[in-house]
């Protein structure tokens, strides 16, 4: 999936490629929103559901992003929906999920053992700053009405000390292993401004997303530091979880990419390094929104990718944790 600017450099499109032979190869793109004029789609996620197999709509490939309007008559983003059933060559038209009243950034998305699908966003200042969700029971085709997941304290943007762009939007992911105490859970992180420094929550649905628990504090980061662009991701195989994140905890104000893992289900998290080295961010606008993680099917390892100045430029780094 990906963000594309049309040729007028404002308007931008949402396009997904599809590979058939494990990323040696993609198709052509398929538009799944086309941006115009001033509108534009952009922060966009992508969510396949073949990792549920016992999800009846095994096999739908499901994105979300933000509708920024960017116009002086209807200002703020808004969250869309696309889905499609068959493997990502079309998509059906786009479903709004959040009021145009108010002002989000960056969906994130989580699919069930059972195929619900979870889409949650946190709405920005100057309003109601909460995480809400949203749940689909029928392959995405209709949506339950908004559920608040949690209070959120937005951080300041930037971040203090910093220059770069620190948007606060969600990450969510399912349990869909064998687990048995913990099969059918949905989590959800996020960056949080509740102790006066940014620091990451996550809170726990045991009900496929219907209920949601009180957040807590995943990072055991000292108290003053600041952790921030967490990327959640649940091994399909026993229901471990996966927490990649900025923090300055090592080196202030240099940077490191930790990663916070839990076996019982979220109810504690140790904590380890996985940078070899901080790295220097001074006066740099954009250090980039899009850290990730993921399982290898193949192997059930842990990898994750993040952006690092370590050389002197902003490149893209990989790292295998486990």
């Amino acid at each position: 999936m990906a963000h594309a600017f049309d040729s007028d450099g404002l308007s931008g499109s949402i396009v997904s490629y599809t590979s058939v032979d494990n990323a040696s190869s993609f198709g052509p793109p398929v538009i799944v929103n086309q941006g115009f004029g001033q509108f534009v789609n952009d922060d966009q996620v992508v969510v396949v559901t073949d990792k549920a197999g016992s999800s009846p709509f095994f096999g739908n490939v499901y994105t979300g992003y933000t509708h920024d309007y960017n116009t002086q008559f209807i200002p703020g983003n808004t969250i869309f929906f696309n889905r499609s059933l068959d493997s990502g060559n079309t998509y059906f038209s786009p479903a709004l999920l959040s009021s145009v009243e108010e002002f989000e950034e960056f969906p994130g998305i989580a699919i069930t053992l059972n195929g619900i699908v979870v889409v949650g966003w946190i709405n920005q200042p100057p309003g109601n700053t909460d995480l809400k969700i949203r749940t689909s029971p029928d392959g995405g085709v209709t949506f339950t009405p908004e559920t608040m997941v949690a209070s959120v304290v937005v951080p300041p943007d930037p971040l203090p000390g910093y220059t770069f762009r620190c948007l606060t939007y969600p990450s969510l992911a399912a349990d869909i292993s064998n687990a048995p105490t913990t099969q059918g859970n949905v989590y959800a992180v996020w960056q949080d401004f509740r102790e006066g420094y940014s620091d990451i929550f996550l809170a726990t649905s045991t009900n496929f997303g219907v209920d949601w628990g009180t957040p807590i504090s995943i990072t055991g980061s000292p108290a003053g530091s600041q952790n921030f662009f967490p990327a959640i991701t649940v091994s399909p195989a026993d229901g471990a979880i996966f927490v990649t994140y900025y923090t300055n905890r090592v080196n202030p104000l240099n940077l490191d990419v930790y990663l916070a893992t839990s076996r019982d289900g979220g109810m504690t998290f140790t904590n380890t390094r996985i940078t070899t080295t901080s790295f220097d961010v001074t006066g740099i606008p954009l250090i980039g929104d899009y850290i990730g993680n993921a399982i290898v099917p193949q192997t059930g390892r842990l990898v994750s990718v993040w952006t690092d100045t370590r050389t002197g430029t902003e490149n893209i780094w990989f790292g295998d944790n486990q």
